[in-house]
Order: structure tokens, then sequence, then C-alpha cells
């Protein structure tokens, strides 16, 4: 009975989390276009979606291709969200523009799931949710924590998402003069890599004993400040005074503060990182 409890609490609590994170996709954009700091804020928030959509099935034990419909399903509510979000902003919002944004984010999400899923198995990282069970030598036993009934509803869901949309596209209309400049694009390749080097040590802190947490922070800041740094230089000499230093440093704190904070409520439910980079000798992390 605490068991059943328990778990209809954690999938409240996960509902909570999804409906904020797209209710604030629907509010921000209008934030964006107006180029202050809240602006960079919010471009934090939605980078941290990404890497939070990424990391459940990017993480997962055992075939992680289970996990991939339910990470797609909740790309394609972002990407509805922030369509709608920019529809109320800019009555000037074509489908053609909302497609790029589209097709930005799928491009994100298949880089970031790559990449971390190799840095997964480099480090033996596996992220357990709050019901899976682990026998003593750190291996999961028991049942699948996510069975293969769960890879062909998420496959129906996402196909169900898929198909309104149409009806969440706006009119159609000529790509704006902006998305035209190839230096965005560059900018969003460079971002994405420092991104990802940025969550990593994230993800591992938001499961860390808590005595570990300053000294993460700490070092986490320094190696921050330094990728910045480089980020910063690259744009400079290729790009021109593109995008200033602070505004960067702002992002990447808003990034891997909300990744940190989101990851550390899911921590408190009960799910864990465990390490297992030998299979005879698993280390858990928290």
């Amino acid at each position: 009975m605490g068991s059943h409890h328990n778990n209809l609490r954690n999938l409240f609590v996960t509902g909570v989390l999804i409906c904020v994170f797209l209710g604030v996709n629907v509010l921000t954009p209008g934030y964006w276009l107006r180029a202050n700091w809240v602006s960079v804020v919010v471009a934090g928030f939605w980078i941290s979606q990404l890497t939070l959509v990424v990391t459940w099935p990017a993480l997962a034990p055992r075939n992680f291709s289970v996990r991939l419909p339910w990470s797609l399903l909740l790309l394609v509510f972002m990407w509805y969200a922030l369509v709608i979000g920019n529809r109320m902003a800019n009555r000037f919002y074509n489908s053609t523009t909302a497609l790029v944004l589209g097709l930005i984010l799928l491009s994100g999400w298949l880089f970031a799931v790559i990449a971390l899923r190799i840095v997964a198995r480099v480090l033996g990282w596996q992220l357990l949710g709050w019901n899976a069970g682990q026998d003593g030598d750190g291996q999961l036993g028991g049942r699948p924590p996510f069975p293969v009934r769960h890879l062909l509803l998420g496959t129906f869901l996402l196909l169900m998402a898929i198909a309104p949309m149409r009806l969440v596209l706006p009119p159609p209309g000529p790509l704006p003069m902006a998305l035209y400049d190839l230096r965005q694009y560059i900018y969003l390749a460079v971002a994405a890599v420092a991104n990802l080097v940025l969550a990593v040590p994230c993800i591992w802190a938001a499961f860390a004993p808590v005595r570990r947490m300053p000294l993460l922070g700490l070092r986490w800041l320094v190696t921050c400040t330094l990728l910045t740094g480089l980020q910063y230089v690259h744009f400079f000499l290729f790009l021109g005074p593109f995008v200033p230093f602070s505004l960067i440093f702002t992002i990447h704190l808003a990034h891997c503060g909300f990744v940190l904070g989101t990851l550390l409520i899911f921590r408190g439910l009960g799910c864990r990182l465990v390490q297992t980079s030998q299979p005879a000798d698993a280390v858990g992390l928290s």
C-alpha cells in the first residue's frame, strides 16, 4: 500500500513538473523578444528542458531505446508549447519559422542523446527510476524498470501527439531574414557542445553525497568560467563581438541551475544514479 501511494505521489509530482515546464514555455517567448536579462534566463530554461528530456533515455539501464518514444513525446510537447507561445507573442510568426524551430530542437536532441549515451557507457552511469530494484552487486534485478509495453504505449502516444501538428502550426510564410544568418547556427553548434560538457557534472552532482556538493559546485564554476571564456574568444575571433561574456555565462548558469534543481527533486522521489563501470563492482553515487 505504501509503495502504491509513493508511486502515485511521484507520478503526480512528475506531471506537475511537466505542466510547469510547458506552461512556462507558452508564457516566455514574449520575454525572449525583449532582449533583456530575463530573456537570457529564459534561454537557459529552454536548454535545460532539452537536457532533461535527453538525460532520461541516454542514461537508461539495459536497452535505452525503450525510453526514446517518451523522450520524443516530451520534445514534441515542448515544441507545441513554444510554437503556441510564439504565436501569442508575435502575430507574424509563421509555420516556416516553427518548422525551423522543430528541426533545431530535434537536431539538438539527437546530438545530445548520442553524446550523453556515449558518456554513460564510458562512465558506467545508469539512471534508475524510483521503483527500480537493485540486488546486492549493484546490478538491476527483478522485473525490468521499464517494460516493453511502455515502449509500445510511448510510441502510440508519440504518434497521437504528432497527428494534430497541422492544427498547431501558424499560417505559412517566408523565413525571417534573421534566420538566414549562418552565425546563429555556428553559435548553436558551439553552444550545444559547451552545454553538454557543463551538464554532465551537474547530473553527477545531483546524485552525489551532500557533503561533496559545495566542492563540486566550486569546480563547476571554475570550469564554466574557463569554458565561457573559450566560447567568447571563439565568437570574437570568428564572428565578431556577437555575444558578450556575461550573457554566455548567465545562460550556462541558468541552464545547469534548472537541470540540477529538477534532478534534485527526482532524487528526493527515489531516483538514483548508479555507476557500473565493472560488471562485478557497482558503486552507488548516492
